[in-house]
């Protein structure tokens, strides 16, 4: 089941409105609104295409875990590269995908986007 609220806070923070995302599924610009109004489930094709559009995964639109394996190594990967995550890096360098995704979860709480 696609989780709605987290679809509308990562559009909102990315400046995409449902409108583009829905015309980018191949549908009309009210797609998402009538799908969300009837909570109903969205294609897996169609929500590639969304969650392509908005630089994320259909896992993560569907409430699931942010981080598998493949993603834990292009993160902790662009960590060990960026001056300002040197010290999440070293903490998380032997981290496994759970440990990665319970700080990824304090760090939407540190934001407010949780």
């Amino acid at each position: 089941m696609i989780d709605y609220e987290r679809l509308r806070r990562l559009s909102r923070d990315k400046g995409i409105s449902w409108a583009y995302l829905s015309e980018k599924a191949g549908m009309s610009r009210y797609y998402l609104n009538s799908s969300r109004n009837r909570d109903a489930e969205i294609p897996v094709e169609r929500l590639r295409k969304i969650a392509e559009a908005l630089g994320t995964t259909v896992e993560f639109l569907r409430g699931e875990d942010p981080v598998g394996e493949e993603e834990l190594s292009k993160l902790l990967d662009m960590f060990r590269h960026r001056p300002e995550c040197q010290l999440l890096f070293s903490a998380l360098e032997n981290a496994s995908a759970d440990e990665v995704n319970k700080v990824l979860k304090i760090i939407e709480i540190i934001r407010g986007n949780d």
